[in-house]
């Protein structure tokens, strides 16, 4: 998930992988979340999450969902805290199946895109998502009105409740997809759009920037790296190929990926690594990369 100011790796046996797929349901054609929903999934959120007690948390704080919809969901977690306690997995895969159990919770990403409300599929930005996980990713574009209900979703079940939905700019909507705020949409279509992309102002810069950082970071969530800021810095090194990717010139990228650079001291502690620089750790070594 990324801010707009200044969910995870699986690598368990392959039984957990047989729970999500028998308990993962389909309620494709969902609407949002209701108020006696989203209230179920406030307490589903406040769940802390270990193995010892995870099964506990889910039958007495939270109890059973309100609706059939939300089943597929409660009995992926109840099938997922069975199967890690008999298996003994490691919190790190637990959490890794909690946050899937998470996105089977999130109604609204499972809608058909485009809406009568104006959310739609972003082709460009689908292909430079695409080929900066190294596999296919939807890039799903919200309207205002869809992304607000969407996020209330997000931030209940994540816990964050007191964040605002015009504070977030995306999350990763699972393996394939990504969900993008409008406001990043409307930014990327302003780049593409613009008649003289290399006279942009820094400010029309920060926002082209910040648009094609957070199309990559989701993507690299959707592949599976949790960390934020893991997925921050490979993002802004794959700033010039996701802008290639998006229809921009090697002028406008370079100068998009100097702006990021620019900008990452100032960013939120959990998106910046002491690792993030050339030669470090993460680094991807990719010949198209703007280092600061």
């Amino acid at each position: 998930m990324r801010a707009l100011s200044p969910f995870l790796v699986c690598v368990g046996c392959a039984v957990l992988v047989g729970v999500i797929a028998a308990c993962g349901g389909d309620h494709r054609n969902a609407a949002f979340a209701n108020g006696t929903e989203l209230a179920w999934m406030k307490k589903f959120g406040d769940i802390q999450g270990t193995v010892a007690n995870c099964l506990a948390e889910l039958h007495h704080q939270v109890g059973p969902p309100p609706t059939m919809r939300l089943e597929p969901a409660y009995r992926l977690f109840e099938n997922m805290c069975r199967v890690v306690k008999r298996e003994r997995v490691r919190q790190a895969t637990f959490d890794a199946m909690y946050a899937a159990s998470i996105r089977s919770a999130t109604l609204g990403i499972t809608q058909p895109l485009p809406s009568a409300s104006g959310s739609f599929v972003y082709a460009a930005a689908s292909t430079a998502a695409s080929q900066a996980a190294h596999q296919r990713i939807e890039a799903r574009c919200w309207s205002k009105a869809d992304w607000a209900q969407l996020v209330s979703e997000h931030l209940a079940l994540v816990g964050l409740r007191n964040q605002s939905a015009d504070m977030e700019s995306g999350f990763s909507g699972g393996s394939h997809a990504i969900e993008l705020a409008p406001e990043i949409c409307t930014h990327l279509q302003e780049m593409t759009h613009a008649s003289d992309p290399e006279a942009a102002s820094y400010d029309t810069l920060f926002d082209w920037s910040q648009a094609v950082i957070t199309v990559a970071h989701e993507a690299f969530h959707s592949s599976g790296i949790s960390s934020e800021s893991t997925a921050e810095c490979f993002a802004i090194q794959m700033v010039p190929k996701t802008a290639a990717a998006l229809g921009m010139d090697s002028t406008v990228g370079d100068a998009l990926a100097r702006n990021a650079w620019y900008v990452y001291p100032t960013e939120p502690r959990k998106y910046q690594s002491a690792a993030c620089h050339r030669g470090g750790v993460l680094d991807l070594g990719q010949s198209r990369t703007v280092w600061k």
